[in-house]
């Protein structure tokens, strides 16, 4: 997977390290560890029965945290294009929320300027998480959200909002 990644550092494919972003987070191999056991007493007082149980003492190991540490993360270039490639994703599956019936253009513009806004917001917080998840900085993660806030007409409170997701 580290070489997939560095394949898409030199193809510049955003798109590919995006989708193996998100299947990181969701894919893992069960570690099995060794079974412990223990006594348990069956029946009553007088009846007393010694048999061993077995705990199942497995833990899941995601492809994230194998990936974590690859310098793909840590490039903000990677990040604003991530970005604007799901806000583009969304806007193309949602195209018809931006049209609305009616001839007011006014009121369709601001209809679809609000649509926009709520999938940038939306996009926003998620690519916000992932930074913090996969190694950036609160700093750099907070700045990043300024920026996609400004450049995309967010206002301060959404900002806010933004950041404090991105901090939990």
């Amino acid at each position: 997977m580290r070489g997939f990644l560095d394949a898409c550092v030199t193809h510049s494919d955003v798109k590919a390290a995006t989708m193996l972003m998100i299947m990181s987070q969701t894919f893992f191999k069960a570690q099995q560890h060794p079974v412990k056991k223990s006594t348990v007493s069956k029946g009553s007082d007088d009846d007393e029965e010694e048999t061993e149980e077995e705990d199942d003492d497995t833990e899941k190991e995601f492809v994230q945290w194998t990936i974590s540490g690859h310098p793909i993360w840590k490039d903000l270039l990677f990040w604003e294009e991530a970005f604007l490639h799901i806000v583009r994703e969304e806007v193309e599956k949602n195209h018809t929320s931006f049209v609305s019936r009616g001839s007011d253009r006014s009121k369709r513009r601001q209809e679809a300027n609000y649509h926009y806004k709520q999938i940038v917001f939306g996009q926003l917080g998620s690519i916000a998480v992932n930074m913090i998840s996969f190694g950036m900085s609160m700093d750099m993660t907070k700045a990043f959200i300024l920026k996609m806030c400004v450049a995309n007409g967010l206002s301060e409170e959404e900002m806010k909002a933004l950041v404090f997701i991105a901090s939990k």
